[in-house]
């Protein structure tokens, strides 16, 4: 009888994850079909990308591809606006035909995770190689401009599955993830844990700051910036030397 019940719990097991494996090809597929797909962020996206009826992370890409990040004050503040932030990049997500069919309810609350848990890795992916591939300087105030697009971004996606039904322009300055409903947000804050990490590089005072932050390089690999990662991302910074990046990525202390 014993192991009768541990071959039916072998096979169970089995089958949850052959469900979990087609499930996440299935909405991987989804994804694209319905929110686009950027194949190149080294090429400046065509102006037809930015239209209303282009996917989502078209028009996304067309943004983050004239978004500039090496700002004076003036700059800045207009850069970080609310509206601004929230009518050139989470209202695209917001109002995609996929997002709008998962806040009407056609998806169960496990279909509904999945679903922006796929988003979230495709953006993140999208934001991350763009400011790479394309070299994009960066200031003091562009480090914040951009610590503030991934915080809208992110309390965006997690009030979808919180079912909070907030504004993104409420909480973004705040930053906060919280709300009603009791579903768990930590899948889709795992995803946005490599571009933090690079917002955090961003903001430092000097390179050799990263080495107190390394605790924040915890959970699975891919949640992480690796060590060429971090030095590109280090490299972005107008301000610092090659010689003060050489020093700080290769005392051993800043990654895989």
């Amino acid at each position: 009888n014993a192991s009768m019940i541990y071959l039916a719990k072998e096979q169970m097991e089995s089958h949850s994850k052959s469900y979990k494996n087609l499930l996440h090809e299935s909405i991987h597929e989804i994804v694209i079909e319905w929110c686009g797909k950027v194949s190149d962020t080294r090429i400046s996206p065509p102006l037809i990308a930015s239209l209303p009826q282009s996917p989502c992370l078209h028009r996304i890409y067309f943004y983050l591809s004239h978004e500039e990040y090496d700002l004076d004050l003036s700059k800045f503040h207009k850069a970080e606006a609310d509206e601004r932030i929230d009518k050139l990049l989470i209202r695209p997500l917001h109002d995609s035909r996929l997002l709008t069919q998962v806040r009407n309810g056609k998806c169960d609350e496990g279909a509904t995770i999945a679903i922006i848990q796929e988003l979230s890795c495709e953006v993140v992916s999208l934001i991350l190689e763009t400011i790479l591939k394309q070299k994009k300087q960066f200031n003091d105030w562009g480090s914040l401009l951009l610590s503030k697009q991934i915080r809208m971004l992110e309390s965006s996606l997690c009030s979808i599955v919180l079912h909070d039904g907030s504004d993104s322009t409420l909480v973004g300055s705040s930053g906060g993830v919280g709300g009603g409903g009791g579903a768990n947000t930590s899948q889709i804050l795992n995803q946005f844990q490599k571009i933090k990490q690079a917002a955090t590089i961003l903001q430092l005072n000097n390179p050799s700051d990263w080495s107190a932050f390394t605790y924040e390089l915890v959970g699975a690999p891919e949640f992480n910036l690796n060590q060429d990662e971090i030095r590109s991302v280090m490299n972005l910074r107008t301000d610092w030397s090659s010689d003060l990046i050489a020093a700080a990525c290769g005392n051993g202390s800043s990654g895989n």
